[in-house]
Parts: C-alpha cells; structure tokens; sequence
C-alpha cells in the first residue's frame, strides 16, 4: 500500500502502526474500496460515502458480511489519532487467506498541482469500459493499464470511451462539459456515483443552472466550451485539453460551480464541527 501515510491504520478494527500495514499483503481481484476528503478535521459527505458503500456492498453480495455502522465511528477515531486536518483516508475491504479484512488508512492524495488548477490539466482519451462501472471495485489491471497510457502520455487523467464511442468517466473521475451556459454529464449507468458530482448537481440547482445528463458523443466533444473533472481528492479540476481539442479554463460557469462548491463545503463542515 505505496500510498500509506500517517503514524497509525486501522485493521478490523485494531489500532496499528501503518508501519505494520505490510503484513496484510493485498493480492485479492476486485477489493471494494472508498475514499473520503478531510477538512478542518471533518469527514465530508460522509453519509453519502456511507450509502455508495452500502450500495457497493450489496452489488456484490457481501451486505451480510460487514456493516457500514461502526464505520463512521473507526474513521473519526483513525483521523483523531493521526491528527489529520486535511487530507484522505481510504477503506479498503477484500478477502485474505479466507478471512475477510478491513483496512482503513490515511492516504496520500492524486491531485493536481496549485499550477494544474489555475491552467487546467491534460487529459488524454482511451477506449476503455470498466467492470460494473456502479460499483467501486479496484481493479489492478485496469488501473495499471490507464496509468501506463497516462505516463506515455505525460497527462494528468484518461478520459474514457464506450464501445459505442461515448464518454463516460475519467480513469479515476467523473467528468463534466459546458455549452453556453449549460452543463453536461453522462448518465449515472455508466459511471462511478461520484460524490463530488453528486454535490456538483446539487450546487447547480442552487444557482439555477441548467444541468443536462446525457449521452455525450466523443465524435463531438470539440463543440463544448469547457470541460472539467471531479473527485474526491482533487475536487474540481479543470480541462485545458482531450487529445488535441482545447477548452476554455476561464469559464465564466465553471467558475461559479467551483465557488458554489466551496460554499457547500464550508456549510457542512460548520454544521458538523467536533
């Protein structure tokens, strides 16, 4: 687990130094995992990381298995004992040597640089579709493979197209476009349930912008103004390319999303202050 950091992990429930992180080695397919953002020592949006994982549990049928309930509680506790003010943790859930383990660790984020930020990043497009795209699922061979084209690539993320030739997600985001004002998205069916893109959503009902989820054709990509990618770690992110088709980071819209989402955060960490 290359990307540990912090003093201390949790392990069923154990208390350990992440030094001891190693012995519990990780060599299961698909281990269900989920990743929250940490601010001013808050766990945000962290019902709705409950939920997609509780939902993620029941795609593959381990709802009797383990429960979300004490989760909350062993989170606060990891954050607590690593004073963690800001940053991530992740959870990871899988089966070793016929024992099921839960493992929760601070972890050291894939974010862009404050430089990526003000000039957007660099994405590039990859013919790829992922395994029950609902679910959220580690997969080592998808990941070795989209982070093989990204490197080649000297990019920041692959943007992801179906069979059909529409985008669906980011390798490790959901994305978004904008057109005169309008934003864009695909279809929840055939992409990870972002909580950042859910918290998107309803920031654009706040501010009374349109927001359409749709099929989005890869063909056409070039007739949106903007594009911008969000994730838990990285937020909101962003486009300046996809391949060769340039967009507009200054986007008026996007801008306004971005403080919008900003003022959501500040609102659920002050009505869940410690």
């Amino acid at each position: 687990m290359k990307d540990a950091i912090g003093d201390f992990c949790l392990v069923n429930g154990r208390l350990l130094p992440v030094s001891e992180l190693g012995r519990f080695i990780l060599v299961p397919d698909f281990p269900v995992y989920e990743v929250l953002r940490v601010e001013e020592g808050i766990l945000l949006f962290l019902d709705d990381h409950m939920q997609r994982l509780k939902n993620t549990f029941s795609m593959v049928s381990w709802e009797k298995i383990v429960s979300v309930g004490p989760i909350p509680g062993q989170l606060k506790k990891l954050i607590r004992e690593n004073k963690t003010q800001s940053g991530a943790v992740k959870l990871l859930f899988f089966f070793f040597e016929e024992k099921f383990q839960a493992i929760f660790y601070q972890m050291q984020p894939y974010s862009p640089s404050e430089e990526e930020y003000k000039t957007g990043v660099k994405t590039i497009s990859l013919h790829l579709e992922r395994i029950n795209p609902n679910a959220k699922l580690w997969n080592e061979g998808f990941r070795k493979t989209t982070n093989g084209e990204i490197q080649k690539s000297n990019a920041f993320e692959a943007v992801l197209i179906d069979r059909d030739g529409f985008v669906t997600e980011g390798s490790r985001s959901n994305i978004f476009f904008v057109k005169d004002n309008i934003l864009f998205t695909p279809p929840l069916e055939n992409v990870l349930p972002g909580i950042t893109r859910k918290n998107v959503l309803e920031v654009c009902k706040r501010l009374n912008v349109k927001a359409e989820v749709c099929p989005i054709s890869f063909r056409g990509i070039a007739r949106f103004d903007a594009a911008f990618l969000t994730g838990t770690t990285r937020i909101l992110v962003s486009i300046n390319r996809i391949d060769d088709v340039s967009f507009n980071v200054e986007n008026p819209l996007v801008e306004r999303i971005i403080d919008g989402f900003g003022e959501l955060v500040r609102e659920y960490i002050s009505t869940h202050e410690n």
